[in-house]
């Protein structure tokens, strides 16, 4: 009976996430059925306190959905493949069908056999049979329907004269797990770096699979020795169910975090029956961590690093703040707060109060400019006052939570660094290109991806030729003051250089 109820509560869930995805979807057309009757759409950004850059509009943009993406070109006047343009969509079309481990020209040649596909698509992509195959061909079905239809039009010139084509198209060009880049880069560690194609390789390094598989050897020596839950999970256990918490731990997520991800993953595959999820995810996300800490011992030494000088600066009752390479203040915003429920005839409302505010009266909050001046008889002048005062009460410190947030925020400030002197790099030559982001996935257009590649190379290279984490300590000392002493240096290593950082594969993933 509890296994029914629990199957019960489920489905209720999953009908609603439907319902909730149908009118989001619906929503989404609408606007695209609004805007496509325009030559152009122009998307403002706002920045968080970090630099990280975000649409302002909620629904139609580019770090929306799959389906978003697959809607959006490029504006203005369509320009022609070329050679290269031809070869980075190709590319582009493999990505897509899940080929993006292999080498480029391994992917334009699976690529090569699969357009007479692509083509049908174009033709009538509805046609039983055809829609099957794009529709479960891919994760993002929406944006492999919107390539087939690129290809099927170029294709129109015939096969050796796609490159007259003239195209808005995107095509994307991804970091491998770009906060480990950063941290291996900031290490000068050339074994981390190695695994997140920093260090120059013949094929593309995939880190998840490479935690998986140290995963996978820590399963079958724990099954080994007569481990239960290991011999349920013994070659049961694949790359998609830890790329998650690999991508995220670099980001702070924790081991609950982590393990209701794992959990997410097991329960899509029906791997482990229900009533072992919880060990099975536990025990999983455990390793992963481990794995993660032996293959990337110089980045988590200095996201350790990171978390203790953060630990130190809210000591001296201050919250943690840095200046970014490009020179932007970032304070980190995390106080401690209380609750506070006030009841009405009609409800009871929860408020949430910063702790500046949670020991003094209405009277207390007199400001010392006010406190002399004759009532005025404003009911507002109350309020007024208590505005002035708050503004001048120090507010009580999250030290948890300053010190937890640090390496997360400071990993995200360098990657916004890095896409905003790519976007400024990519805007000042001779003959500007086309350019977008979705923070560490740079988009252009295809007979511009290799101009692109040269660009972020370049810029990754010249943020960190500069030694950050030094600059880092200084900045703190320096703000903190007297008496203040930071935890010794991380260790950094030698032997990756920073002109290795030119890598073939270091952006390559749709």
């Amino acid at each position: 009976l509890r296994r029914l109820r629990g199957v019960q509560t489920r489905m209720r869930k999953t009908n609603a996430e439907r319902y909730s995805q149908r009118c989001d979807t619906n929503y989404r057309l609408e606007q695209a059925r609004t805007f496509a009757e325009f030559d152009e759409i122009y998307l403002p950004h706002n920045m968080d306190f970090r630099g990280r850059a975000y649409p302002v509009p909620p629904y139609l943009q580019h770090m929306g959905s799959d389906l978003c993406r697959g809607l959006l070109t490029f504006g203005g006047t369509p320009k022609p493949l070329k050679e290269r343009g031809v070869y980075w969509l190709k590319v582009h079309f493999a990505n897509l069908l899940g080929k993006d481990k292999a080498s480029f020209d391994e992917r334009v040649a699976y690529a090569e056999t699969m357009i007479p596909n692509a083509v049908k698509v174009a033709e009538n992509a509805l046609e039983p049979g055809i829609l099957e195959w794009w529709s479960n061909a891919s994760d993002d079905p929406v944006q492999l329907l919107a390539t087939c239809l690129e290809i099927g039009t170029a294709a129109k010139h015939g096969s050796h004269r796609m490159a007259d084509h003239d195209s808005c198209f995107p095509v994307h060009q991804d970091g491998s797990c770009n906060g480990l880049q950063h941290y291996a880069a900031l290490g000068r560690d050339a074994e981390g770096g190695a695994q997140v194609n920093l260090v120059p390789s013949d094929c593309p390094q995939d880190v998840y699979s490479g935690v998986k598989d140290v995963v996978v050897a820590r399963i079958k020596a724990d099954a080994a020795r007569g481990d239960a839950l290991a011999r349920v999970l013994d070659g049961k256990v694949t790359r998609k169910v830890v790329k998650q918490t690999v991508m995220t731990s670099v980001y702070g997520v924790t081991l609950i975090g982590a393990r209701q991800q794992v959990h997410n993953r097991l329960r899509e595959m029906g791997i482990v029956d229900d009533d072992q999820l919880f060990q099975a995810s536990f025990y999983i996300a455990k390793l992963v961590f481990a794995s993660l800490g032996d293959i990337f011992s110089g980045a988590t030494q200095t996201m350790k690093w990171l978390g203790d000088c953060a630990g130190q600066v809210t000591l001296s009752g201050q919250p943690v703040e840095w200046i970014t390479p490009l020179g932007l203040p970032v304070v980190q915003p995390y106080v401690s707060k209380s609750r506070r429920q006030i009841s009405t005839v009609v409800q009871h409302v929860t408020l949430d109060f910063d702790h500046r505010t949670d020991s003094a009266s209405l009277h207390d909050y007199r400001s010392p400019q006010s406190a002399h001046l004759p009532n005025s008889g404003d009911p507002l002048d109350p309020l007024r006052d208590a505005a002035c005062s708050m503004l001048r009460t120090p507010l009580r410190l999250n030290r948890s939570k300053q010190r937890s947030a640090f390496p997360p925020n400071y990993i995200h400030s360098l990657d916004s660094t890095h896409m905003l002197m790519t976007a400024s790099a990519c805007k000042a030559l001779e003959r500007p290109i086309d350019f977008a982001s979705v923070h560490d996935s740079f988009w252009s257009h295809p007979s511009e991806v290799d101009t692109m590649n040269r660009v972020l190379r370049e810029q990754f290279v010249r943020l960190h030729e500069r030694d950050l984490l030094r600059e880092l300590a200084w900045y703190l000392e320096s703000y903190v003051g007297k008496g203040f002493a930071l935890p010794e240096m991380p260790w950094r290593g030698t032997g990756c250089r920073i002109r290795s950082f030119l890598s073939l594969y270091f952006f390559y993933r749709r």
